[in-house]
């Protein structure tokens, strides 16, 4: 029901579940039950809601001994933070997480732990220490073999310096995160998007234009990863420097 973004549903579902466990004295099914519960309220921007289920579960996780979903609670509850634009509780989140996680957990979740943090300060401006944990987090997947969070990775990083009008360090990192997607068959939706945007900003707007009507035919797919207002937006505003002001079926 998640999956399929039936969040209510999904969360009456998970409520039970939450009770049934807490009724069981059976904790780390209750943490987890409690944390897919937060995830509807988050999905649903109840973000208020989302944050007490969430620290409720982190709580609950910490006492059942699960060290390794407290983990994944602290990217959620980062995560959360970071969308509220409370930036450094987001990071204050994360830095903890990376204190407390070891072994095989470390080893888990070092990579996405370190993007996250990446994406938080380069969210605060501070460039050249994002730059660095970027390249740290990538390294950490490269270690790991996780091709996902390697490219996830390099793909946030060329976005940001996008972000902030550094066209000339954006393109290297889009085009990494490009060729490892392409290669090994992983999602395309925002290497089309950034790459796109990164041509749109240098002046060529027919490769722009290319790269946009691709996002916008793999945005359409149900559970695309990003929202199709966000490709329509750029894709327009290449139609609009192209001159391409016409109401039509074949520019919509």
């Amino acid at each position: 029901m998640f999956g399929a973004g039936q969040y209510g549903d999904a969360a009456v579902s998970f409520e039970s579940v939450r009770r049934a466990a807490l009724a069981a004295r059976e904790d780390d099914l209750a943490a987890r039950a409690t944390g897919n519960l937060g995830a509807c309220q988050f999905a649903i921007h109840q973000y208020q809601p989302a944050l007490r289920t969430f620290l409720e579960a982190h709580r609950v996780a910490g006492q059942a001994g699960d060290a390794s979903y407290a983990a994944v609670l602290d990217v959620n509850i980062a995560s959360l933070y970071s969308e509220m634009g409370e930036l450094e509780a987001a990071a204050q989140w994360i830095e903890g997480a990376l204190e407390r996680v070891s072994g095989k957990d470390r080893r888990d979740h070092l990579p996405k732990l370190l993007i996250q943090l990446a994406t938080v300060r380069a969210r605060q401006d501070r460039m050249p220490e994002a730059d660095r944990l970027f390249r740290q987090g990538t390294d950490a997947a490269d270690r790991a073999g996780d091709l996902e969070m390697y490219a996830l990775g390099w793909n946030r990083l060329g976005e940001e310096f996008l972000k902030h009008g550094d066209l000339a360090q954006a393109e290297a990192p889009l085009l990494e995160a490009y060729r490892v997607r392409k290669l090994h068959r992983l999602a395309l939706d925002s290497s089309y998007r950034n790459l796109g945007r990164l041509r749109l900003a240098q002046g060529d707007l027919a490769s722009a234009s290319a790269l946009l009507d691709r996002a916008v035919e793999l945005a359409a797919h149900p559970g695309g990863p990003i929202p199709s207002w966000d490709v329509y937006h750029f894709r327009g505003r290449v139609r609009l420097a192209q001159g391409r002001l016409q109401i039509g079926r074949a520019h919509v």
